[in-house]
Parts: C-alpha cells; structure tokens; sequence
C-alpha cells in the first residue's frame, strides 16, 4: 500500500473527528446562540485554514527552473491533462473510470447532507435535533475511523485501485440501506 494512501487516510481521520465534534456540539451553539453564529464560526474556521496554508504550509515541490504560470491561464492545467492524455492501457481505463466516480461522488457529498437531514426528521423516523446531531456526529466517526482502519486492512492484500472500488461500493450500500431504514437502530447500523 503507498504512502501516499495512508497518509490520506490519516488526514481523512482527522477531518471527520473534526467533523464528529462539531456535529455532537452543533446543537448547543444553535440553542445558545442562534443559526446565525454557528455559521460565522464555520467561516472563522474556512478563512483560518486558508491563512495558515497560505502562511505556513511550506512548499512541497521543488523549485521548478521553468517561468511561473499566471493565475487565470490555461497553461497550469496541461499538466492534469498530460496525466490523461499519457496514461494507456488498464492504466487509463482506471483514471477515467476514477475520475467519473469521483465527481459523481462530489457532487452526490454535496447534496446527501441536507437530504439525510431532511430524511431523519420525517416520517417513519422523526429524528429530534438531538438525534440528527448524534446521527451525523457517528456518521462522520465512522467515516474517519471505519476509513483509516479499510485502508489499512484492505491495503494488506488488494490494490489502491480495488480499495477505491470496494470504498464506493460500501458507500452505495449505505445509501441504499439508509433508505430502507425504519428505526432508529438500522439507521445507526448502516452506518
């Protein structure tokens, strides 16, 4: 398994308890403070994170002799589309196929948080806030954890390639059981 996987995993860790902490203690800020400050806390932590990237996170590529490109040129993606355009065989059959499961996956990330809230809160669930924020707070546990802990033990004998397939395919089985679900308990174990 490469480095460069696990070193994902751990940062995908860190995310989701990150995101663990934030949904357990959601529902004190929103009773405490309203809607609005949780929001502004949000963007406090965006702009945070961008500053210390920006001022701190050193370069990790080596200085290139070649002209720097400017910001709105088309130039600084002919090296994404090199790695399309250069890979051939099984190689790019995969690199298509992962690109294309990838943004199907963006854009599904997008718009399952709020349909799974919408989901929990109705009938036959009628989660309470406390329950959807519990719910979440798990969700993302399990994703850092249950995430680190595949990528570890399906690293041991299955190829980069298969633990992505095996990833999304566990995350369409988790949708489909999260729509299936009429208790509390199996939205719980779906996760």
């Amino acid at each position: 398994m490469s480095f460069v996987l696990q070193l994902i995993g751990v940062i995908e860790l860190i995310v989701f308890l990150g995101g663990m902490v934030a949904q357990l203690t959601s529902g004190l800020y929103i009773e405490k403070l309203g809607f609005i400050a949780p929001y502004w806390i949000i963007f406090g932590c965006h702009v945070a994170a961008m500053l210390y990237a920006i001022f701190f996170v050193p370069e990790s590529r080596a200085k290139s002799s070649l002209e720097t490109g400017r910001l709105f040129s088309l130039e600084n993606f002919k090296s994404s589309w090199r790695v399309y355009f250069e890979a051939s065989g099984p190689r790019k059959r995969n690199l298509l196929v992962l690109t294309f499961c990838a943004g199907i996956t963006a854009i599904d990330v997008m718009g399952i948080s709020g349909v799974v809230n919408l989901y929990t809160l109705h009938s036959p669930l009628c989660f309470s806030p406390e329950y959807v924020g519990y719910f979440l707070a798990f969700r993302q546990f399990m994703h850092g954890a249950g995430g680190v802990t595949a990528i570890k033990v399906f690293g041991m004998c299955l190829s980069d390639v298969n633990i992505c397939r095996i990833a999304l395919l566990s995350y369409l089985g988790f949708l489909v059981w999260l729509g299936f679900s009429k208790t509390l308990l199996m939205v719980f174990i779906g996760k």
